[in-house]
């Protein structure tokens, strides 16, 4: 066998052999492309469910973020509340130094008993 009939008879065997392989490889693609329309339709079906998942959850997270917002004034409240409380204290605290300090200058070293400050203070 030379090598001329050797390449007609892989030329004979490739002219029948291709289209069957094109065959395949068609039919591969085609069961492939089915999978993937598939996939992409259950992909597109999960995606629905998940909308509609998220949807009810939106209500329960409204509730939170309105506690959130309502604890978060709360706080604010409290903390304003304590700090003004806190000056008046302080003010009414130094108020009866002030007095505390002015009677000592005046009884010239003799005891100052807070109760009389307070009292006079009331007067």
């Amino acid at each position: 066998m030379g090598s001329d009939q050797l390449i007609e008879l892989l030329s004979q065997v490739s002219y029948k052999l291709l289209p069957v392989a094109g065959l395949i490889l068609l039919i591969f693609l085609i069961v492939f492309f089915k999978g993937l329309i598939d996939a992409m339709k259950s992909l597109k079906e999960t995606l629905e469910t998940t909308n509609e998942q998220i949807r009810k959850l939106d209500k329960p997270l409204e509730t939170v973020e309105d506690l959130s917002n309502t604890i978060d004034k709360v706080h604010n409240a409290s903390k304003g509340a304590i700090g003004k409380g806190i000056n008046i204290a302080k003010d009414g605290l130094d108020t009866v130094v002030e007095k505390m300090q002015k009677k000592k200058e005046n009884n010239s070293g003799s005891t100052i008993i807070v109760e009389e400050v307070v009292e006079d203070e009331k007067e």
